[in-house]
């Protein structure tokens, strides 16, 4: 077989899964995905204090850094998580933007869990597909939430221990010391038991 009609077979079989693909997706009602642009690797371009500010105010807004960092005049991830380390402003208004990504992840959370206008299909089944897919997004919104701001939004509870504003230091017992703690701990065990 010689190099044309191999490129021709390639070519027709590429095709016909991409229109498989767009009758399923018709078929089940889904949306059609454009296929992914080519990765941009950043040019090399300065972080300039007004390149910095657009940025700040774009993730504040809700983008996602790769989103932002994709087009032509931008730099590359490198170079912006680079100043991260360099400029601890920029860092600080980076964390400050995704807190404000958090609360507007929060509140996109919110509606769609209160949307629901297509629950149900016409014949009066509940439509499974869209319910999962809000789920699927509702659950998308809040991890990345508490990524951006785990304070406020993570599940997880953290303690932290002061003393007048100090942190309390942890100090090291000797094994001597761990040995007596537990004798007396074992004694008090005995007596308690004895009594009852």
């Amino acid at each position: 077989m010689g190099e044309a009609p191999k490129r021709k077979q390639a070519f027709r079989k590429a095709y016909n899964r991409e229109m498989k693909r767009q009758a399923d997706a018709e078929v089940f009602g889904a949306e059609i995905i454009p296929p992914k642009p080519p990765r941009h690797r950043g040019n090399r371009i300065d972080l300039t204090p007004e390149l910095k500010e657009e940025i700040v105010q774009r993730v504040a807004s809700g983008e996602l850094l790769k989103s932002i960092l994709a087009s032509e005049d931008m730099p590359s991830r490198f170079s912006v998580f680079r100043e991260y380390e360099r400029d601890p402003e920029f860092g600080a208004d980076m964390k400050a933007a995704r807190q404000v990504a958090a609360d507007l992840l929060a509140e996109e959370v919110l509606e769609i869990s209160d949307d629901a206008r297509e629950d149900y299909k016409s014949d009066g089944s509940i439509n499974y597909e869209l319910v999962a897919r809000s789920k699927l997004r509702a659950d998308n919104r809040k991890w990345l939430a508490s990524k951006f701001d785990p304070v406020r939004f993570s599940d997880k509870v953290q303690t932290d221990i002061t003393s007048g504003g100090e942190k309390i230091e942890a100090k090291e017992i000797s094994p001597i010391e761990q040995a007596r703690q537990v004798a007396f701990a074992l004694e008090l065990a005995k007596r308690s038991a004895e009594r009852s």
